[in-house]
C-alpha cells in the first residue's frame, strides 16, 4: 500500500520506520532495520514504511505494510513513553497522575493489577 509522510520523515535508504497514525511526525519512532520494524509492528501494531525510490525523499510517498492500529487516543504526545520503554495509561486519570514510564515487563504486570492499556514506543537498533 502507498502512504505519505512528511519528506523529512522518510527513513534513510535501506532502513524502515514504524509509523503510528494519529501521532504527530515529531513523535514517531526513529528509523530502524526493516527486520526489527516488521518484527516490532507485528507484535505491537503500526505501519512499517520504506522509501520506494529516490523520489520518496522529495514527495514523502512511501510503501507501507499495515500491522494494525495502535490506540494512543487521549494520550498527549508529550506523555508517550521514551523509546524502548512502556507506560500504562489509565483512561479517566489526568496526565500528571499517570504511572511513570517503566520497562515493558513491569508495565504488563502493573496493567494486570490496575487495568489500563500498555503503550510502547520502540527504540531504534541503528546508530544515529
Amino acid at each position: 500500500m502507498n502512504f505519505s509522510v512528511p519528506p523529512d520523515r522518510v527513513p534513510p535508504k535501506g532502513l524502515c520506520r514504524i509509523w503510528y497514525r494519529g501521532l504527530p511526525p515529531d513523535r514517531q519512532p526513529a528509523s530502524m532495520t526493516c527486520a526489527r520494524a516488521h518484527q516490532t509492528a507485528r507484535a505491537h501494531g503500526g505501519l512499517v514504511i520504506i522509501a520506494t525510490s529516490p523520489r520518496s525523499f522529495q514527495t514523502g510517498e512511501v510503501a507501507a505494510t499495515d500491522y494494525g492500529p495502535v490506540d494512543f487516543s487521549g494520550v498527549p504526545p508529550d506523555r508517550l513513553p521514551p523509546p524502548g520503554l512502556c507506560r500504562v495509561w489509565l483512561d479517566g486519570v489526568p496526565p500528571d497522575r499517570q504511572p511513570p514510564p517503566m520497562s515493558c515487563p513491569e508495565a504488563s504486570a502493573y496493567q494486570r493489577h490496575s487495568g489500563g492499556r500498555v503503550l510502547f514506543m520502540p527504540a531504534s537498533d541503528v546508530s544515529p
